[in-house]
């Protein structure tokens, strides 16, 4: 290998290395635009308390499926998740979930955020629904057989 194969090589791995690190900037710049104190030079390092994808807020369907997904204890006997297909069909539990979204809206979407917030919802609301959950649904609805579905009257 003459010395121009080598220098020819080496340059192009430089514009490969060179292309990975624009990359790598596209795909951190909107996490940098989000979170500028914690990338801040000299900042401690520190870890966003909201880690999770956050779904559209103003879709309360898409937000039960983020809530069973994160919060769907696999020990619990829960087939479906905390919140079962069925919850339409429960009056109380639609009421349960309708604050218990709101107030997570409050702590994790709505300006502003603290962390304190947040680890409120965790010790607050969050216990206190899983508490009452039971009490507005049937065990049959873990497993996708709710009694109240087919006393659905006919749309």
């Amino acid at each position: 290998m003459t010395n121009d194969d080598a220098s020819s090589q080496v340059d192009e791995r430089l514009d490969d290395l060179d292309e990975r690190v624009t990359a790598t900037e596209d795909v951190l710049r909107p996490l940098l635009d989000r979170f500028p104190e914690a990338f801040r030079e000299g900042a401690p390092p520190s870890v966003p308390w909201r880690l999770n994808p956050v779904p559209d807020p103003l879709d309360l369907v898409s937000w039960i499926d983020y809530f069973n997904y994160v919060y769907h204890p696999a020990s619990a006997g829960m087939g479906h998740g905390v919140i079962p297909p069925c919850w339409e069909d429960h009056p109380g539990l639609v009421a349960e979930i309708g604050t218990l979204y709101r107030t997570w809206r409050a702590a994790f979407y709505d300006e502003p955020t603290e962390p304190e917030g947040a680890q409120n919802w965790h010790d607050r609301w969050l216990p206190g629904f899983m508490a009452r959950r039971s009490q507005w649904i049937d065990r049959k609805c873990n497993d996708g057989q709710c009694p109240r579905r087919s006393q659905r009257p006919a749309p």
